[in-house]
């Protein structure tokens, strides 16, 4: 610090300079006094000053990392001495935000200002790792529970993809079962840096499906059925199917799957199969009787094929025609036979 020059009474002329040494800068302030002195006869006068040393502030940052992910969470950061301020691309106030601050190398800088209006800064750099896209693919958002696996295409590969129904790289409905399950890819890139992406899907349950009204066998010329299905709306076929109606006429005689499909609003479908039989009708006839008769003939014993069955019919008493019991006319003469699965036909003769 360097005086004035100044000219005392008496023509006293002084330019007195004064340099700090380390210990007075080291102490913080020092007292400086100036004794002027005129003639003997005016005596002396003093002034004095203090100085006040203010060191410049060491500045330093804590708190920062070297390196991040860009999809890390903030970190609040340290400047001392309090009260100063930081600057820098992904700052705001003391936070550094990674993903505000985006891929690349920055620097961050703190600068603060002491009571003696010295300054100090320091800066650190920082890098921020470029963020790795995670995708799943492949995956829709609803399914049945019949449906077939789905593969998945996972990008980038090389991760790990956890979830119900998740077998290898694919998803199976039937495995992870009725309701809503998250399925999820996390994956680690080069940097170390850890990403993961989640997604929904439902599986949707089958319909219970069922249907009424058809028998488990019929004759082959029995009448036709209607069929119900439940829950209503679906689609019946197999053979000797017409709408909802079963013929087993139109059958003829085997045994035949006859199946009820029902589909949702979901889309999701189930089936209810029935198999039913179709029994062939007995071939019927009978012989030993003649076009014609006079009242006066004899009774004449008929045969029926096959053997088990019933006669019936004017004159006639077991299997015995007696032309005089039946009298002049002429008859219709009747041979019915119902076989073991109950199905029986008619041979007539006039």
């Amino acid at each position: 610090s360097t005086s004035g020059t100044g000219t005392f009474t008496g023509g006293t002329t002084l330019s007195p300079t004064y340099t700090p040494s380390s210990a007075d800068t080291a102490n913080g302030m020092v007292y400086l006094i100036l004794t002027a002195t005129g003639y003997p006869t005016c005596g002396s006068d003093v002034d004095s000053m203090t100085l006040t040393f203010f060191p410049s502030p060491s500045a330093t940052i804590s708190g920062l990392a070297s390196t991040y992910c860009q999809n890390i969470g903030a970190d609040t950061l340290i400047g001392l001495p309090a009260g100063g301020t930081f600057a820098g691309l992904g700052m705001t106030g003391s936070v550094f935000d990674p993903s505000i601050a985006g891929a690349g190398t920055h620097s961050i800088l703190y600068s603060v200002t002491n009571a003696g209006g010295c300054s100090g800064s320091a800066t650190q750099q920082v890098i921020v790792y470029p963020q790795t896209t995670v995708t799943i693919t492949g995956l829709n958002t609803a399914y049945c529970l019949s449906s077939a696996s789905a593969a998945l295409t996972l990008t980038p590969f090389g991760g790990t993809l956890t979830g119900s129904g998740i077998v290898g790289t694919s998803f199976n409905p039937s495995v992870a079962g009725v309701g809503t399950h998250t399925i999820t890819y996390s994956y680690t890139d080069g940097n170390g840096c850890s990403y993961l992406t989640t997604e929904t899907v439902t599986v949707n349950a089958l319909p219970s499906v069922s249907f009424t009204g058809l028998a488990a066998s019929y004759c082959e010329n029995d009448a036709s059925v209607t069929l119900s299905g439940t829950p209503s709306g679906g689609t019946f076929s197999g053979t000797g199917i017409t709408g909802t109606v079963f013929s087993p006429t139109s059958a003829t005689a085997g045994t035949y799957a006859i199946t009820y499909m029902y589909q949702d609003a979901n889309g999701c479908s189930d089936t209810y199969v029935q198999n039913v039989t179709v029994f062939a009708n007995p071939t019927v006839n009978f012989s030993g009787l003649a076009a014609s008769y006079c009242a006066n003939d004899g009774i004449v014993s008929l045969t029926g094929t096959p053997v088990g069955g019933t006669f019936a019919g004017t004159g006639m008493t077991g299997g015995s025609f007696d032309p005089s019991t039946a009298g002049a006319g002429t008859y219709a003469i009747t041979y019915t036979f119902a076989d073991t699965n109950t199905c029986s036909n008619v041979a007539s003769q006039n």
